[in-house]
């Protein structure tokens, strides 16, 4: 992909992150196809800078709390090293994310 494409493909990302990214039980989806899109570029450029992207982004999705953050960790840790700063915004979300799960429980039940 060239540069153009990808600096657009980009911008639409982190435009899609700013609409829906935060939305507790459907956010991931968004991060997670941005992400798979950087870790392609990575695969297929293998730079430095390409690196510090994909890292930075990784980092940014953990401190959100977001259903199935679980999993994003998981496939996130072998692939980058996670620091202590990492680690505690992550496990910061975690907590966020059980409070959150409480109302999004009682929105469900009071939508059906």
């Amino acid at each position: 992909m060239g540069t153009e494409n990808s600096t657009e493909c980009r911008v639409l990302c982190e435009r899609a992150i700013a609409a829906m990214g935060l939305h507790v039980t459907e956010g991931h989806l968004i991060w997670d196809a941005y992400r798979e899109f950087e870790l392609e570029l990575l695969l297929s450029e293998c730079k430095e800078d390409q690196k510090a992207r994909c890292s930075a982004l990784c980092f940014r999705q953990l401190a959100v709390p977001l259903v199935g953050m679980e999993k994003s960790y998981e496939s996130i840790k072998p692939l980058f090293p996670i620091d202590e700063s990492a680690e505690g915004n992550y496990k910061n979300a975690v907590q966020k994310l059980k409070e959150l799960e409480d109302w999004e429980t009682k929105l469900v039940s009071k939508s059906n």
